[in-house]
C-alpha cells in the first residue's frame, strides 16, 4: 500500500508538471543541463540541505513557493519576480504576503548556479528541483524533475489571487478551481498531501474548527481546539510553538491512512 501511494503521487507531480510548465511546446526533458550545468542538482541538493537542516520547516515552505509558482500562469518562476517597470509582484498577492517564504535559500542558490554557469538555468527549474530535494530530505518521495522551462518577464497579481487556492475554500470551488488548470479531482486530492508536512498559524484553519459540520472527527475537532484559541486576540507568544502546528517529516503513508479510516 505505502509503494501503491507514493507511485500514484509522483504520477501526479509529473503531470502536474507537463500541463502547467510546457516551453513554447517544447517537452521538458531530464537532465537538461548534463552539458551546460552538470553541477547543477549537486549545488541544489547541498544548499537545500543546509536550509532543511537550519530550519526543518523550510522543507515545507520551499515546496510552497513552487505550488503557488505554478498555479499562476504555470511554472514560470513568475512568483520571485519583484516590483518592476510594468510588472507587479505575486509577491503582494493575498495568498502569497506574509506567508510565502524561502525567498533567501532560493537566492542564494541562484547566486552560487550563476557562478557555476552563468545566464543558464532558469529560476523556474531551480523552483522545481529545490520542491523535489526538500520533500525528499524530510523523508517524502523522490522524483524525476523534468527541465527546460523558461523565466517568464511578467507576473499576475490578479491570477495570484484568483486562482491560488484559499484554505476556506469549499470543495466544490477547489474542484473548480483545479479543472481550470487541466487538474482533476484526483489530482486535487493527491497534490492536497502535500500538507503531509508544514505548520500553520491558527487563522489558517479556526474557522473550521470551530464552526464545526462533522467535517473531523469530533476526537481530532477536540484536540486540536486544545492548541487553538478561539478568540484570535489572545496573546500567545510565549507558547508561540504550540501554535504553528504540523510535522515536519514525511511519516509512514500506511500509518497516516489507517489513522484517517479507523476515526470514521
Amino acid at each position: 500500500m505505502m509503494n501503491n501511494i507514493i507511485t500514484f503521487l509522483l504520477v501526479v507531480i509529473a503531470l502536474l508538471q507537463t500541463k502547467l510548465s510546457l516551453c513554447d511546446n517544447e517537452p521538458l526533458v531530464l537532465r537538461y543541463y548534463k552539458e551546460t550545468c552538470p553541477l547543477l542538482e549537486e549545488i541544489v541538493h547541498h544548499q537545500v540541505e543546509i536550509a532543511v537542516l537550519k530550519e526543518p520547516r523550510m522543507a515545507a515552505s520551499l515546496l510552497r513557493l513552487h505550488f503557488h509558482d505554478c498555479f499562476v500562469l504555470g511554472c514560470d518562476g513568475s512568483v520571485l519576480l519583484d516590483d518592476f517597470e510594468g510588472v507587479e509582484s505575486e509577491k503582494k498577492a493575498e495568498p502569497n504576503l506574509n506567508s510565502l517564504r524561502g525567498y533567501e535559500v532560493i537566492d542564494e542558490i541562484k547566486y552560487l548556479v550563476e557562478e557555476a554557469c552563468p545566464c543558464i538555468v532558469s529560476c523556474a527549474d531551480l523552483l522545481a528541483i529545490v520542491a523535489r530535494d526538500a520533500v525528499a530530505l524530510r523523508g517524502g518521495p523522490k522524483w524525476n524533475v523534468y527541465l527546460g522551462r523558461r523565466d517568464s518577464m511578467k507576473a499576475s497579481l490578479n491570477g495570484a489571487n484568483n486562482f491560488i487556492p484559499s484554505p476556506n475554500s469549499s470543495l466544490e470551488t477547489l474542484i473548480a478551481n483545479f479543472q481550470s488548470q487541466g487538474l482533476g479531482i484526483q489530482e486535487l486530492v493527491t497534490l492536497s498531501g502535500s500538507h503531509t508536512i508544514g505548520k500553520a498559524k491558527c487563522k489558517s484553519f479556526r474557522q473550521r474548527i470551530y464552526d464545526y459540520k462533522d467535517s473531523m472527527s469530533s476526537s481530532d475537532n477536540h484536540r486540536t481546539k486544545d492548541r487553538v484559541p478561539e478568540d484570535s486576540r489572545i496573546n500567545m507568544s510565549d507558547i508561540w510553538k504550540r501554535r504553528h502546528i504540523g510535522p515536519t517529516r514525511f511519516h509512514d503513508p500506511n500509518k497516516i491512512r489507517q489513522s484517517i479510516f479507523s476515526q470514521h
